[in-house]
């Protein structure tokens, strides 16, 4: 659904006028990513001036660190029913009614994930001095992180998408769809002795963070669509097409990839270089995986 009032004609607070405190309104707000971003634009449009509303607070943490659409619309979701809520008077009773009443029926790992969104954007109001208190803080205790299970799937049940090049790139090199999609010919290599693909950020291709700027080796089996890659992001018939087949989730293809691995018995420091992954482990960070290393354990995964 798409706003078609000023949020400020119902309430300047997180809570509905025609409700009794510790009931959030839920009215106006939209379910999906894209109605999300076109409810947040009208928002824009029709707001007062000079609101200190949760909003406005996380259009500043925008703008102070840079952040794909996706993060975008995660944060924007997990504070859908206080987006009008002013921040600078939301009390810690409120940042616990708002646990209490689980908006939209969440699981305690959705709830765990949008209360780890707003402890991060209230730590980042209380950085620059906007607020005094993070009233987040120590609320995710007892929320049990939620683990999704990724039964593994073989090559030949995706027959229907041997076609598609985009499947077999992150089928074969576990990477995310937005990589592959963002992909410039300039970023594929294939004159060298190893060919490879650079990842790193651009305008046109933000990755999820620093540790997935990496150089990855092509697989044999994609050689023959890096020869004339050129720029093209998926189609929405395409993304359509892919998870049609993987049960509507992509990110299950880069389970199945480090599924493949650890049946390959490839080391788990070559395992996180190859798909992005940075480790907490100081060990693990003294020493460079190198190209040659990647290259290696590529021949051993099987498709």
């Amino acid at each position: 659904m798409i706003l078609t009032e000023s949020p400020h004609s119902r309430s300047s607070g997180c809570f509905s006028q025609n409700k009794p405190r510790g009931c959030f309104s839920q009215k106006t707000t939209p379910a999906n990513g894209s109605d999300l971003v076109k409810f947040c634009v009208k928002w824009f449009i029709f707001k007062e001036p000079n609101m200190n509303t949760v909003y406005d607070l996380i259009q500043y943490s925008f703008k102070i660190k840079k952040r794909e659409e996706s993060s975008q619309i995660r944060i924007l979701n997990s504070a859908k029913p206080l987006l009008d809520a002013d921040y600078t008077t939301f009390t810690v009773d409120d940042a616990r009614e708002f646990r209490e009443n689980r908006p939209y029926q969440h699981c305690d790992g959705t709830l765990r994930q949008d209360i780890a969104n707003l402890e991060a954007l209230w730590k980042l109001g209380k950085h620059m001095g906007k607020l005094e208190v993070n009233v987040w803080e120590g609320l995710k205790f007892g929320l049990k992180p939620s683990k999704r299970r990724y039964k593994t799937r073989r090559f030949e049940e995706f027959e229907r998408l041997h076609d598609c090049p985009f499947f077999l790139g992150i089928w074969a090199h576990g990477m995310r769809l937005e990589e592959l999609g963002g992909l410039e010919s300039r970023d594929i290599h294939i004159e060298t002795d190893i060919p490879y693909i650079d990842l790193y950020h651009t305008e046109a291709r933000r990755l999820k963070n620093d540790a997935s700027i990496r150089e990855v080796p092509i697989h044999p089996s994609w050689l023959p669509y890096a020869k004339k890659w050129k720029m093209e992001r998926s189609s929405k018939a395409e993304q359509h097409r892919i998870a049609r087949y993987c049960k509507g989730n992509y990110h299950a293809l880069r389970h199945y990839f480090r599924a493949r691995m650890m049946r390959a018995k490839i080391e788990f420091t070559i395992q996180q270089a190859l798909m992005g992954h940075s480790s907490n482990s100081m060990t693990q960070h003294y020493g460079l995986i190198e190209l040659e290393d990647k290259w290696e354990a590529m021949q051993e995964i099987p498709l």
